[in-house]
């Protein structure tokens, strides 16, 4: 009897024995899940090869180092005071300064003086020391790794009683005419040297020269050859603009080293000449105060003059992005291919508001319905530019 019951409560054991023996892995094994931002380190997970399952996973963050903007925009031009200084002009038609060894002017000496100047700038001349009716050196420089459209419009402005001159060769003696005369010489180039592009007489409010001035160069390994290149300082780039939160320090580097004008065709240089009339009677204008304006606008090459490249029947404006000083000369219509030009007339097939022109909806539809249809708008600029429009 004893001997049965030791054998039912040794089987119990045994039994008991077994089934711990084969769950001692659960116990075992650590857990393989893990929160999303604390990947593990290495884990070891043990426990019986065939039956042992272990679940988990690891992962790697990335982000974007940076980006840095290729197109940068910097143009230096001539703003300051010192520029102003170079315009100020003095009419002398009957050349006092000269004949009184600059009395008036404690900081100028007769010597200083051109003898032969009826109109003088009240900047001695650079190269020379003199003053003369000639302006000193004014300048646009592109310090940009684009290129850029630069258009120049000049102007007298508060010379009533004046007469603007086309020619400074005075020499009729009974012409007694107050007149002036002012010309723009333009020249481009770099530091070396530059080329003469024209003189031109100042006879009313115009544009004078459109000119597109070349992008400075990339860095080069060749030491005489500086420009743009990419670089990395957290307070530098701040000071370009590029904050550090946005683009972690990088920005395009222009050399410190580059000098304006040093590449060719990224300068445009001009100067100004004048001259009156010795023989007028300026007896009643003796309170004028003529202004010589020099107006500029200066834009990335490339930027349309348009807003839209399409225009429909429901969506028929499109507003125009013009310099200063141009203006739209002509519009036209074409089949597809360019052919057939068919010219526009403001107010009846388009209407202009400001800066913002409208084609004729009921037009839009019969020049698309033609056969073959006039689907491309051509708009002419006074720059002689043009730019197309596709008609849907």
């Amino acid at each position: 009897m004893r001997e049965r019951r030791f054998k039912q409560i040794l089987a119990v054991v045994l039994s008991l024995a077994m089934v711990l023996g084969m769950n001692s892995f659960a116990w075992a094994a650590p857990s393989t899940e893990f929160p999303i931002d604390s990947p593990p380190a290495n884990v070891l997970v043990s426990g019986n090869a065939e039956e042992t399952v272990s679940v988990g996973q690891t992962f790697g963050v990335g982000d974007l180092e940076g980006y840095v903007e290729l197109n940068v925009f910097k143009v230096n031009l001539p703003v300051d005071s010192e520029s102003n200084n170079n315009l100020r002009f003095k009419l002398d038609p009957q050349r006092l300064i000269y004949k009184t060894d600059a009395a008036r002017y404690a900081n100028i000496q007769g010597s200083e003086i051109d003898p032969n100047a009826t109109l003088l700038f009240m900047s001695a001349n650079e190269i020379t020391g003199k003053y003369t009716n000639l302006s000193n050196v004014l300048s646009i420089n592109n310090l940009s790794s684009v290129s850029v459209d630069v258009a120049l419009k000049t102007r007298m402005v508060s010379a009533d009683g004046l007469t603007l001159s086309s020619n400074g060769n005075f020499t009729d003696e009974n012409d007694k005419t107050p007149k002036v005369y002012m010309a723009i010489s333009i020249n481009k180039g770099d530091k070396t040297g530059v080329t003469n592009v024209f003189d031109k007489a100042i006879t009313a409010t115009q544009l004078v020269s459109t000119n597109i001035l070349e992008k400075v160069p990339l860095h080069s390994d060749d030491p005489l050859v500086r420009g743009y290149s990419v670089s990395w300082n957290e307070s530098e780039a701040e000071q370009e603009g590029v904050p550090v939160s946005v683009n972690h320090g990088y920005y395009y580097k222009l050399d410190p080293d580059y000098e304006m004008g040093e590449a060719a065709n990224t300068v445009l240089k001009f100067t100004f000449s004048g001259a009156s009339n010795p023989y007028g009677d300026y007896k009643n204008l003796r309170n004028i105060a003529p202004k010589l304006e020099v107006i500029w606008d200066v834009k990335a090459s490339g930027m349309a003059k348009v807003s839209k490249n399409v225009l429909t029947a429901a969506d028929n404006s499109l507003t125009m992005n013009l310099p200063d000083g141009v203006t739209l000369t002509g519009a036209t219509v074409t089949h597809a291919d360019g052919t057939s030009p068919y010219a526009l007339t403001n107010g009846r097939h388009y209407s202009i508001s400001g800066t913002t022109l409208t084609v004729v909806s009921g037009e839009m539809t019969s020049w698309l319905a033609a056969s073959p249809s006039y689907s491309k708008l051509v708009l002419t600029f006074s720059d002689g530019t043009t730019e197309n429009v596709e008609l849907r």
